[in-house]
């Protein structure tokens, strides 16, 4: 189940295009994780992959601890209480430089991790080039 805490966006304001959502953990499909919403943004996934240094601003805020761990999941958080076996790191977050697309396999990260999936309200702008991913709100 996809928790569904909003959490205000820190850089801009108006924050309408979309929103990050925590899925379930091992859950691999951003466009069921963003069924709630229009779907998932694969060129935002690609934009704010492409600059982890801003989206840390963003999503690392919520996150108690921060990595570029990539086991092919895009942004990702370790949710289960045994990360790094003894739980030391639940609830950090994975932030690597690719994107592997909306939709990965299910188990990713040995089953452990949460995908962050920037989901859109509104299908018109899935794909669209020119908005910003800073114009999102953090769902945890």
């Amino acid at each position: 189940m996809v928790s569904y805490l909003a959490i205000p966006c820190l850089l801009l304001l108006g924050c309408t295009t979309g929103k990050w959502v925590l899925g379930p953990q091992g859950k691999g499909d951003c466009h069921e994780i963003c069924e709630r919403y229009a779907g998932c943004s694969e060129n935002t996934g690609r934009r704010a992959s492409s600059n982890v240094d801003d989206i840390v601003h963003i999503l690392g805020t919520y996150c108690k601890g921060k990595n570029s761990w990539n086991y092919g999941q895009g942004f990702s958080m370790c949710t289960d209480p045994t990360c790094c076996n003894d739980g030391s790191c639940q609830d950090h977050c994975s932030l690597p430089t690719t994107w592997p697309g909306c939709k990965i396999y299910d188990g990713f990260a040995y089953g452990d991790h949460s995908r962050l999936c920037p989901c859109v309200y509104d299908y018109n702008y899935a794909d669209y080039d020119d908005y910003d991913y800073y114009d999102y709100y953090v769902l945890l």
